[in-house]
């Protein structure tokens, strides 16, 4: 879902169900789920000793590995939730 400004600009609300690369410059900075996702983000950065050394691609695969991290979640709670015969 997007959210869509009178000046034509849209932020996401939530994943996109294929990765794009910068999908969290796309975000509405004010979701919850961008919370989330740029907390996951800073620290897995932080984990992997700051930004300032790692390399675009290894700031990519952080970026991927959030991704993915949180559509599993998403899975996850769906199949939790899924009605039962």
């Amino acid at each position: 879902m997007t959210r869509t400004y009178t000046n034509g600009a849209t932020k996401l609300m939530e994943l996109h169900v294929k990765y794009q690369a910068g999908f969290l410059k796309d975000f509405d900075k004010r979701t919850e789920l961008y919370q989330l996702l740029t907390t996951s983000y800073n620290e897995v950065v932080t984990d992997l000793g700051g930004a300032d050394i790692l390399s675009r691609v290894q700031l990519s695969l952080v970026e991927r590995y959030v991704f993915f991290e949180f559509t599993v979640r998403a899975l996850k709670i769906r199949i939790v939730n899924y009605p039962r015969c």
